[in-house]
């Protein structure tokens, strides 16, 4: 297993640091004290990037740690806990793996996802073809009249009454 566990002591900028690398399958990993940019560039220099723990009584300490550190996952005063809870999500960064189980990140993992549309109303669309000259002095008189100050929303409807009409009967007329 990929594990790079940093346990954080609140004193100071000092990190106790235990990093597992996946080659090694002894039960004891060493430890060293080194300080915290140390210990999170240590962390950092590997190909994989799973799951990592920052150990700490300090929490915003542990958070600011967690999220420097290159990893899928990283918990705090914990480890490997979420893998049996379905709502969080497991996957790793590097060289760890390709995408994501649980959770709906992982689920999305398992689906081509694809929007189809289809309208249902009677009338089409105004926006769409023939773009000319009418929709244009329509939409635009359609802003003058929504946001216009002053005299510009009587000079919005008197530009754009006829315009409007012939986009309106133009949406109208779908299916035709």
């Amino acid at each position: 297993m990929d594990t790079t566990q940093i346990t954080v002591e609140s004193r100071g900028n000092v990190a106790l640091i235990t990093l597992a690398r996946p080659e090694r399958l002894n039960a004891w990993t060493p430890r060293m004290a080194v300080e915290l940019s140390e210990a999170v560039e240590r962390a950092n220099d590997s190909n994989f990037g799973l799951g990592a723990s920052v150990w700490t009584k300090d929490r915003a300490k542990g958070e600011r740690i967690a999220r420097r550190i290159e990893s899928g996952m990283v918990w705090i005063n914990d480890h490997s806990y979420s893998h049996g809870a379905l709502q969080t999500s497991w996957g790793g960064v590097k060289e760890s793996g390709l995408g994501r189980s649980h959770s709906k990140h992982g689920f999305y993992e398992c689906v081509n996802i694809k929007h189809v549309a289809w309208e249902p109303g009677l009338t089409r669309d105004f926006w769409w073809q023939p773009y000319d000259r009418t929709l244009g002095t329509a939409l635009r008189s359609s802003a003058r009249l929504l946001y216009g100050r002053n005299g510009q929303r009587a000079r919005g409807l008197r530009e754009g009454l006829v315009p409007l009409a012939r986009v309106g009967a133009r949406a109208l007329r779908k299916g035709r």
